[in-house]
């Protein structure tokens, strides 16, 4: 064995030695540099500047570079003892040696990287001075010094004690929380303000910047370099000046610390480093500075390098100071234009359309770029800010502050990217003109408008109400479903057609295109550019001209916005882009040219890159209008290999040629061809949840809360408990939950049913057999294990959207424990009960029936339970697919962010899960009591 593992050690160490790119001392070697070991404090403005020293060591000086992370003294012991290169961010009041040990000789001090490291009471600028842009008039004018809050008691009030003021104080257990809560008895606030000690410094920065954003007032303790420094305005109020001797008893400003890089004597001094230790003695920046990176880290999401790159960017005469114009050079390239941030709105479109504009700007003028991810205001705030260069597709109507900013020249509006994004009800094309290569006639030739569907009720049956007919509406929670579902009750359709919510975009999608693959006539809301628009043909129904004062009611079409591509004024005003500028003013596309590019990625997998670069080939003469024939030939140029070559150990060395896409679409020909059966399944389905769900609405509130009291009464025994569920089930009632309640029942009891029916007999199956169950178990493992979304693909397809769907993928994650506890509670029967049946002539079934299930009917009731709970925990994810009932409104609270809508409707499911979860409990309890009588 010993021998085995020495040959393994050896192979391996040899594979270290011949394989590229094994260790970094093989990459040190490669640049003759070798590595610089940073000191990581565990804070992040000091790993931002690591990250900035770092980046700049390895692209000048040809240095790699790691960081050794550990406490302040551990990492100053580190640096004495040449363990650690430099610590950039030495914080020399905290290092009660630091002094002497400089003056022996045992480090150096390359310089100071920043000394207005301030910290103490800190307001709102707005406080002060108002705000304009935020309509906020000033609210303590006169308010300069920390002694001035003693006047303003009444502004910062207490939210808990409001006869008193608040101010908030530092962390508990940090030094300076002693220090300013002695100041806050020394300048004799006691009487009228509290002092407010947030529990970390997560809750403190909450607490300011939530105040912040809602413009209100608030005073409270904070320090810099940080985040929110960097990101809001807040003023500093004055103290008495510093004084060493009392600063602690709280008597005046507490000081700044001189925070200075240094290195270790066998770094620093080591004659091959002179270059890299020159660079970093000149390396100077402030708190300002590294507020703002850690203000950009917290708002895109961004890492430290990345925050390093963005940096260097922004501050390129700083980095100059330090590295000199040939630095700049090595930096930046000789020829490169700098670096494009393009606004990342989240959707596929826009990242498209950035991966279109930044090929081009890298390849025709020699730009390179990278994009900032954010929600529609942050972005727009960012590029008001300069923090973004461009905007490639610029919503306009979304942003309440757009016109205004352009007429302010806030930003430099370059062009309109497209304005034909409609939205509305769409049907396939073929269900008004057919389509003769598929076999399919015109099903509704004079379909027209959208008030026209009135006569095609037939035509577009609901699969759970075949009386009335179904169109799809909006996503539940998105402003456009009101809009959709006012329509469609102005319109008069609420007597023939239900209103049918998709829980989530890729439900409404995949009924969209599972109904097109198939031929089927469909209905439903849906908007352009997209991929579902690119691939299949449907036709926007006609509605009354768009009227701005009603359309809002659903009385008219929609409006379609004028989506631009915008730039910042720092980017677009810089004549050194004028070029660029020009490219970007002429750039325009279409919805439809966007939802083609969307259905290629779709089809085919490819990421926005790819999709950008098959789009200008694809589009060569837009493209030229754009660029010019030089600028076409210059895109026209070689491709050079852009994925990096990896040695074989950074990753798999190969790739199964799996076509996921043929197992897509063979499933899909499958659920076509199966169409009769799977229905026939769904519809059966759909009337046993409807028959449930009418019994459960005809009976009386108070009969069931009656009904829930004895059955509480009776499986616990108690009958404070049976008032307790019938105080929580009347909640759900008072609350207007109720009939949604009664749906979600109506699907729980209905997959249970299905549960049952199918894993007992399952059970019993598996437990007749070793061989059986050692097959079944890995299958039960997965598909316990298996995440509860994936289940909802095959039910969409197979079933379509709605509640028969939901009970399928409820019965798959459901069935799981009734089959294991059956098996378990049949195997665990003790071996001499069954031969005593046998020796008194038991047939196979009479054992069955009358020893082995009375036996194990403890763990099969456990099972139950199990059973129950797992289909109520499937009810929002079902919601996705569309199932009604409390799922859906959980999952409408959630898509528009209402916290008071989803606390009740998801207490309103908590309920129902504790209140069915000990009746099962009790059931199980008397029917083990049963067995043991």
């Amino acid at each position: 064995m010993k021998r085995k593992i020495g040959a393994l050690l050896a192979f391996v160490l040899m594979a270290g030695f011949f394989l590229p790119g094994f260790g970094k001392t093989a990459a040190a070697n490669e640049v003759g540099k070798g590595e610089i070991v940073f000191a990581d404090a565990g804070w992040d403005s000091n790993r931002f500047h690591n990250a900035v020293a770092g980046t700049i060591a390895e692209k000048l000086f040809g240095y790699t570079w790691t960081e050794m992370a550990g406490s302040t003294p551990i990492l100053h012991e580190g640096l004495l003892k040449g363990e650690i290169d430099v610590h950039m961010e030495v914080w020399t009041d905290n290092i009660a040696t630091y002094r002497n040990d400089l003056d022996e000789g045992k480090l150096m001090e390359l310089g100071t990287n920043f000394d207005d490291d301030y910290q103490g009471f800190y307001v709102p600028r707005y406080v002060i001075e108002g705000d304009k842009e935020r309509g906020i008039e000033p609210m303590a004018p006169n308010l300069k010094t920390v002694k001035d809050l003693l006047k303003y008691k009444e502004l910062f009030l207490d939210p808990e004690n409001t006869s008193k003021g608040r101010i908030y104080g530092a962390i508990p257990g940090w030094a300076v929380d002693t220090i300013m809560h002695n100041k806050f008895v020394a300048y004799g606030f006691e009487n009228d303000f509290i002092y407010f000690r947030p529990g970390s410094d997560a809750a403190l920065s909450a607490a300011l910047s939530g105040a912040y954003e809602k413009g209100e007032p608030v005073v409270g303790y904070y320090w810099e370099p940080t985040w929110l420094m960097g990101k809001y305005d807040f003023v500093l109020l004055e103290d008495e000046p510093f004084n060493p001797e009392t600063y602690e008893a709280g008597l005046s400003a507490l000081p700044a610390v001189n925070v200075t890089i240094s290195a270790s004597n066998d770094f620093g001094k080591d004659s091959a480093n002179t270059e890299v230790v020159d660079f970093l003695s000149k390396y100077r920046t402030s708190s300002k500075l590294t507020s703002e990176a850690l203000a950009y880290m917290q708002d895109t999401g961004a890492d430290y390098k990345t925050a390093a790159k963005w940096f260097i960017e922004e501050n390129r005469d700083l980095v100059k100071n330090w590295v000199g114009d040939e630095g700049i050079k090595k930096l930046f390239g000789e020829s490169a234009k700098g670096e494009i941030v393009f606004a990342d709105a989240g959707w596929d479109s826009n990242r498209f359309h950035n991966a279109v504009a930044g090929i081009i700007a890298e390849k025709v003028y020699g730009y390179s770029w990278t994009e900032m991810a954010g929600s529609t205001p942050i972005l727009h705030e960012g590029m008001l800010k300069g923090e973004i260069d461009v905007h490639m597709e610029v919503w306009t109507d979304n942003i309440a502050t757009y016109r205004s900013d352009l007429a302010e020249n806030r930003l430099v509006e370059l062009g309109t990217n497209f304005d034909d994004d409609y939205q509305g009800f769409y049907v396939p094309r073929y269900v008004i003109e057919g389509d003769k290569e598929r076999g399919i006639e015109p099903m509704a030739p004079d379909l027209k408008t959208v008030k026209d569907l009135l006569k095609y009720k037939d035509l577009f049956k609901d699969a759970e109400n075949p009386s009335k007919g179904r169109v799809y509406g909006a996503i539940p929670g998105w402003a456009i479903d009101t809009i959709m579902h006012n329509k469609f009750v102005a319109y008069g359709f609420e007597n023939d057609f239900i209103y049918f919510r998709p829980g989530s975009d890729a439900a409404l999608s995949a009924a969209l295109s599972g109904a097109y693959e198939k031929g089927e006539p469909v209905v439903g809301y849906y908007w352009e550019p997209t991929w579902l628009m690119g691939k299949y043909d449907f036709v926007l129904l006609e509605d009354e001209p768009f009227n701005p004062d009603t359309y809002e009611n659903g009385l008219t079409a929609l409006p379609a916005v004028n989506v631009t591509v915008a730039a910042s004024n720092d980017f677009g005003k810089d004549p050194a882009n004028k070029e660029l500028i020009g490219f970007l003013s002429k750039y325009r596309t279409s919805s439809k040219l966007t939802s083609e590019a969307l259905a290629y990625m779709q089809d085919t997998g490819a990421d926005y890159r790819t999709a950008a670069l098959w789009f200008i080939e694809e589009n060569k003469e837009l493209v030229r209008e754009w660029v010019g024939i030089e600028g076409i030939s210059k895109l026209e140029g070689e491709d050079e290999d852009e994925e990096e070559k990896k040695s074989i150990l950074a990753g798999f060395p190969f790739r199964l040629p799996l076509d996921v896409d043929k197992f897509d679409s063979s499933v899909r020909q499958f659920a076509s061809a199966t169409e009769g059966f799977f229905g026939a399944i769904r519809n059966f389905l759909n009337s046993v949840i409807s028959g449930i769900e009418f019994v459960l609405d005809a009976i009386p509130w108070f009969i069931m809360l009656a009904l829930v009291f004895f059955l509480g009464w009776r499986s616990s025994g108690s009958i404070g408990k049976g008032i307790l569920y019938v105080i929580m089930l009347s909640f759900i009632g008072a609350v207007g939950l109720w009939d949604m309640m009664n749906e979600t029942l109506s699907i729980v009891i209905t997959s249970v049913i299905v549960s049952l029916a199918l894993g007992f007999p399952a059970g019993i199956l598996v437990s007749t057999s070793e061989k059986v169950e050692r097959f079944v178990k890995p299958v039960l493992d997965t598909m316990q294990t298996m995440p509860v979304f994936v289940y909802l693909i095959p039910a969409l397809l197979f079933f379509g959207l709605g509640k028969a769907p939901a009970v399928i993928a409820t019965t798959i994650y459901a069935i799981v424990p009734i089959i294991r506890m059956t098996t378990l509670g049949i195997n665990q029967i003790d071996s001499e009960v069954l031969e005593a049946a046998k020796a008194y002539g038991a047939t196979y079934m009479q054992a069955l029936v009358k020893v082995k299930i009375p036996q194990a009917m403890p763990a099969i009731m456990t099972g139950v339970n199990q059973t129950i709970m797992m289909a109520v925990s499937m009810v929002v994810t079902t919601s996705m697919i569309g199932a009604s009932g409390l799922g859906m409104e959980v999952l409408t609270s959630v898509n528009r962010i209402e916290m008071g809508r989803g606390l009740v409707s998801g207490a309103a499911v908590v309920i129902l899960a504790v209140i069915l979860d000990r009746f099962s409990q009790g059931l199980a309890r008397r029917k083990g009591g049963e067995k043991h009588e």
